[in-house]
């Protein structure tokens, strides 16, 4: 039997545990504390002058690596081109 927008029966049940307690909300609760401790993580490492250092940290390992490698570059390519005469 299908409901709206598309989902099963049987994938509202896998989102449930055993006791029928929904787990997206606990998923939901576990991501807004991770964003929040991120967030206070990123307002620390920026005060103490290593916000660049912290991202290289958390990107390493991920897909946005080279994005973010990227992204440095052209940064600095931008503040030469402003410090020039």
């Amino acid at each position: 039997m299908q409901l709206k927008a598309g989902f099963s029966y049987s994938f509202l049940d896998y989102l449930e545990d055993r006791d029928g307690i929904n787990d997206v909300h606990r998923r939901a609760c576990h991501n807004l504390y991770a964003f929040n401790f991120e967030a206070r993580q990123v307002r620390h490492q920026k005060k103490a002058g290593t916000l660049e250092t912290f991202i290289h940290s958390r990107t390493k390992n991920t897909v946005y690596r080279k994005v973010f490698e990227y992204a440095t570059e052209l940064s600095y390519d931008l503040d030469i081109q402003r410090k020039a005469p």
